[in-house]
């Protein structure tokens, strides 16, 4: 039996029915198209959701902007109006036939020929559906600061297209049919549009990238609903993960990154035939996304005390999977290698450096102990991007155990 329950929970495309951590944005962009679902065709605003650090992905402006189209228009059906989300990423798309094409077959519009048609006939078309069929569009529009990049596709066009289309069909339209909800990648970017966009924009949401206690809530929600024993992904590997990848421990604070390191965990432990996910394979998933990579060059240019040490660790974390070691027994493991190998241990001062060394370099993390453990004590792990098995392999080859 497999280890999915739904797959789809742990997909891109997969848009969860809360946004942990994030409910108090989301409550706040709901109310500001609240107006919507009580009295749309009125008038119109726009928001803009963004990233509040430079280039960080995989923090939930997508799916934030989303969402609330969601609810918004559950809302307004709630009060007998017909309110479309429409999303568009516009990153890719080459001018704004496409992007119109994309609008119009995600509303399902028939008898529209895009090609050979103008971005002012694609526009009016949309426009005479959603007046016949009385409906109203929160047109979501994703990566847009890249739209003004493309070649032939002017400010102007973005304007009149999207926000003042108004004024381009004037005589024709009584009312607003469509709500622009801006997606831009960080506030960087976002400073860079054009100011009679951004003079537009009533309301503008910043979003940090992921803490690790925020990773943790995500991750242990999806495997809640995406798996059928959530038990068999032990919570110290959600946490290892959300450790590793938290905005707040120097990781980049993704959060799709921290779901496909989950995905790609169980699909391991599916593939290999083991009914609970392990360490090797939270590891081996990390590695695909971390900095570090385990290679002889690595290993070798360690000192003779350092590569012992390092072996020490890997015989605990593989007896001890996914749990943090006490300096205390990395050092009776080391003594003991130390003795197997006829090496005289270095003394406790020495092991401690050798510690930061190997931190420094990124092969070892180390944290201080917390609540539940008496005193306070260094705790030691290898880094949970470097598979534990390959890098115990090295060492043996290095200290010729092999």
């Amino acid at each position: 039996m497999g280890l999915f329950k739904d797959y789809k929970v742990f997909t891109e495309s997969y848009i969860p029915s809360n946004l942990i951590n994030r409910e108090e944005k989301l409550s706040k962009l709901v109310d500001y198209y609240k107006y919507i679902t009580e009295s749309p065709g009125s008038f119109s605003r726009i928001a803009v959701v963004y990233g509040t650090v430079r280039g960080r992905s995989g923090i939930g402006k997508t799916t934030l902007a989303r969402l609330a189209a969601l609810r918004v228009s559950e809302m307004a059906r709630r009060n007998g109006y017909n309110v479309k989300p429409v999303y568009v990423n516009v990153y890719s798309m080459t001018g704004v036939n496409q992007i119109l094409s994309s609008i119009i077959g995600q509303l399902g519009i028939r008898g529209v020929k895009p090609r050979g048609s103008s971005p002012i006939e694609l526009m009016k078309a949309i426009l005479d559906d959603a007046y016949r069929k009385d409906y109203y569009i929160i047109l979501i529009v994703d990566e847009i600061q890249s739209i003004l990049r493309r070649r032939g596709f002017s400010e102007e066009q973005l304007v009149y297209l999207f926000f003042r289309y108004n004024e381009v069909f004037s005589g024709l339209l009584d009312s607003y049919r469509i709500y622009p909800m801006l997606v831009v990648f960080d506030m960087i970017e976002w400073g860079k549009m054009p100011g009679q966009i951004r003079s537009m924009v009533g309301l503008e949401i910043g979003l940090q990238p992921y803490s690790s206690y925020e990773l943790y809530d995500i991750l242990y929600d999806r495997i809640e609903r995406g798996l059928l024993e959530p038990s068999r992904f032990p919570s110290s590997l959600i946490e290892m993960i959300a450790e590793y990848l938290g905005y707040d421990r120097s990781g980049e604070g993704n959060a799709r990154t921290a779901i496909n390191v989950a995905r790609q965990s169980v699909e391991a432990a599916e593939a290999r035939g083991d009914d609970v996910v392990k360490e090797e394979y939270v590891r081996e998933a990390l590695s695909m996304v971390g900095t570090f990579k385990v290679s002889e060059y690595s290993v070798e240019s360690l000192g003779l005390h350092q590569k012992i040490l390092l072996y020490a660790l890997t015989l605990l974390a593989l007896r001890n999977e996914g749990d943090w070691i006490t300096m205390g027994l990395l050092e009776d493991e080391y003594r003991s290698v130390c003795e197997w190998l006829g090496e005289k241990p270095r003394v406790h001062s020495q092991i401690f450096e050798y510690v930061k060394e190997l931190s420094f370099k990124g092969i070892i993390q180390t944290t201080l102990s917390g609540k539940g453990m008496r005193g306070r004590t260094t705790l030691v792990r290898v880094s949970p991007d470097i598979p534990v098995n390959p890098l115990k392999m090295l060492l043996e080859k290095e200290l010729k155990l092999a």
